[in-house]
């Protein structure tokens, strides 16, 4: 039985090449308060978005930073409420 907390695994638009990997894809887990420490020790609202998405998927802030703006859009729909951020309906409903 799944729940809206299993992570999600979002196939990438651009796949990342990072480090010698290449991620077409890339799967969140719910933040955990680690990820949301490593979002302090940077500055700027995107940097920490970028901190937390890299903790959530395990892989190096680096790599997040190289993801493009239409893959950032999505994963950002399809995990915010694993980041913490309310769910938005699905339902049309305002």
């Amino acid at each position: 039985m799944s729940n809206e907390f299993d992570p999600i695994t979002v196939p990438l638009i651009v796949p990342i090449e990072h480090g010698g990997n290449s991620y077409p894809e890339l799967t969140f887990r719910e933040a955990e308060l680690g990820d949301l420490c490593a979002a302090d020790a940077v500055s700027g609202e995107m940097q920490k978005t970028a901190a937390i998405l890299a903790g959530m998927a395990g892989v190096p802030i680096q790599a997040i930073r190289k993801l493009k703006a239409r893959d950032l859009a999505v994963i950002t729909d399809k995990v915010g409420h694993l980041m913490g951020n309310e769910k938005k309906p699905t339902t049309g409903a305002t």
